[in-house]
């Protein structure tokens, strides 16, 4: 089952902007459902509640904007914050 397919992006998707990730100081552009930016904006609930159906390298890029890459390149030994 692919990405699209567990979230059911049948329906309409909001387009966020992430924070800026600490690494690259770059935002991403991300879409998530109309009920998961309810969940995620109104914060009653964890990002992984709000979010349970999604990676968790793509809960961490809403959160805190910090890309699985860049994430990556800090902690295995790559060039540092």
């Amino acid at each position: 089952m692919n990405e699209e397919e567990k979230v059911g992006l049948s329906e309409p998707m909001i387009r966020v902007t992430t924070p800026i990730c600490m690494v690259c100081r770059r935002a991403s552009l991300v879409e998530l459902t109309r009920q998961e930016f309810k969940d995620v904006v109104e914060n009653r609930v964890s990002i992984q509640e709000a979010l349970p159906n999604r990676a968790a390298d793509f809960r961490e890029l809403v959160k805190s904007g910090t890309h699985h890459a860049c994430w990556t390149s800090v902690t295995k030994g790559g060039r540092g914050l």
